[in-house]
């Protein structure tokens, strides 16, 4: 049985989905890329993230600003943000249980924070911010060095191929949900450790699984 569980949190804890699309919008009318509809985002659901960019005409040396986008739109939209059913009751089952439990994410600890006190969440530890999108191997392992955690202590759950990516490169293992921004097929690909298609199913593995 594992001792903490990190989370994610746009996509696995936050249907934040609204949010990112009106950032990405901005985004688009701000710098002169293509307005992507429902459609297209979508689509782009079964792409790598780097692919991702390229159908959305912007290339990488413009990631740092859409980052910086996104989080101004969260700070502005926040109180749109609605937990995923299901998740509140699985936070607070994990957390009776004697489970230490984190939020490791892109987003802001701001954001984050106030959402969690918004929906009476607010059972973790700490709050943790990744810098960029691709540096969050580094915060996981900085984070589990301070709290004095073993990688076989830890799961990660996450909703993004990225964040498996990032599990692997720490050496912990991951649990990819499917309820979240990247295909069920794109996660699988992933070859993750566990795969939950609903909030319950974390609580099985959670509890049950090496």
């Amino acid at each position: 049985m594992f001792k903490a569980i990190i989370f994610d949190f746009d996509g696995t804890l936050a249907d934040s989905s609204e949010v990112m699309m009106l950032a990405l919008r901005r985004m688009a009318g701000r710098y002169d890329y293509p307005v992507l509809g429902r459609k297209e985002l979508e689509e782009l659901k079964i792409l790598p993230i780097k692919d991702r960019f390229k159908k959305m005409g912007l290339p990488i040396y413009k990631i740092p600003l859409l980052i910086r986008e996104i989080k101004k739109t969260f700070v502005e939209e926040q109180d749109s943000l609605r937990p995923f059913p299901g998740v509140r009751e699985m936070l607070l089952f994990l957390a009776e249980r004697g489970f230490e439990l984190y939020v490791l994410s892109t987003n802001t600890r701001e954001v984050i924070g106030n959402f969690l006190k918004t929906n009476d969440m607010d059972v973790f530890v700490s709050i943790n911010s990744s810098p960029g999108l691709f540096g969050k191997h580094r915060t996981m392992l900085k984070l589990l060095q301070k709290q004095g955690l073993s990688k076989e202590d830890v799961l990660y759950v996450g909703d993004e191929l990225r964040d498996i990516e990032a599990c692997k490169s720490a050496g912990i293992k991951v649990l990819a949900v499917t309820w979240g921004f990247d295909s069920p097929t794109m996660l699988e690909n992933g070859n993750p450790n566990y795969i939950a298609h609903t909030p319950e199913e974390i609580l099985e593995i959670a509890d049950g699984q090496p």
